[in-house]
């Protein structure tokens, strides 16, 4: 158990390393798990110790402690992961249609929607561009991606683009 115990420390180091720097929420959230396992471990252990010094009822008191314990990290699994396997939305509207509009040649946007979390969103938008031209309209989607990923880190973009209805 001793053994099992001092794994699963490494395993919890390494799955909470890689996490980070892969923002991984299920690596975070399993190297969570795990360290639940290790303070299981413990407690079985030190139960086991105080019940061999005869205090039996250690071993409930222990059992208690362990439970609440297992239902605290299962509340922080719960709460990271729950918004990743329901596709939220890691940016609200609002704040990806300010970055947008603050960019020069854009008339405005709508239907936005993001998914994934920090680190690794799509982002989809309906963009109306003051110029018809197809060369500037490019040019204004380039920075309009510039500055989302400048604002919100690594982005997936998709752009459709709709000339503005007043510039006819």
């Amino acid at each position: 158990m001793v053994i099992t115990v001092l794994v699963n420390c490494f395993v919890v180091y390494y799955e909470t390393r890689c996490g980070r720097e892969l923002k991984s929420q299920f690596l975070i959230a399993d190297a969570l798990h795990t360290k639940s396992d290790i303070f299981v471990s413990l407690s079985v252990l030190a139960s086991l110790g105080l019940v061999s010094l005869g205090l039996v009822w250690a071993d409930a008191v222990v059992a208690l402690i362990v439970a609440g314990v297992i239902a605290y990290s299962g509340y922080q699994i719960f709460k990271r992961t729950v918004p990743v396997l329901v596709d939220a939305a890691p940016v609200e509207p609002e704040v990806i249609e300010a970055i947008v509009n603050a960019t020069p040649g854009v008339h405005s946007c709508h239907n936005i929607r993001s998914r994934g979390q920090p680190g690794n969103i799509f982002i989809e938008m309906h963009l109306v561009i003051k110029h018809p031209n197809s060369e500037v309209a490019h040019q204004i989607t380039e920075e309009v991606e510039r500055r989302l990923a400048q604002k919100l880190g690594q982005c997936n973009i998709t752009i459709h683009v709709e000339p503005d209805p007043m510039s006819n």
